[in-house]
């Protein structure tokens, strides 16, 4: 059983990153989707890769503002205490302009 487990995580995280490389292939070929940074950007903050996650959090909500689910991304990040104090600052800095 936990072999089994272990080739599901290898699957997830292969999955994970076809994703990010199809999202990303997208955002090439549509700099402006916004739907695209979010979904990136989400996956990103699954991920941990904060820097990436903030960056397009911010680009969705900036290309989006009238849709709060960034924001709400935003906001989820800054309660998690291992978010780089650097990336934290943009965050609520962003989060207080609106």
């Amino acid at each position: 059983e936990a072999d089994a487990v272990a080739i599901d995580l290898v699957d997830l995280r292969l999955r994970l990153a076809e994703a990010e490389r199809h999202f990303l292939e997208a955002l090439r070929i549509y700099p402006d989707y916004a739907q695209v940074h979010y979904n990136l950007g989400i996956l990103m903050s699954r991920r941990r890769a904060w820097s990436g996650a903030v960056e397009h959090l911010l680009r969705s909500a900036d290309l989006s503002p009238a849709n709060p689910r960034p924001r709400e991304a935003l906001s989820e990040l800054l309660e998690d205490p291992s978010v780089p104090e650097e990336l934290r600052r943009r965050v609520e800095e962003h989060l207080a302009d609106r």
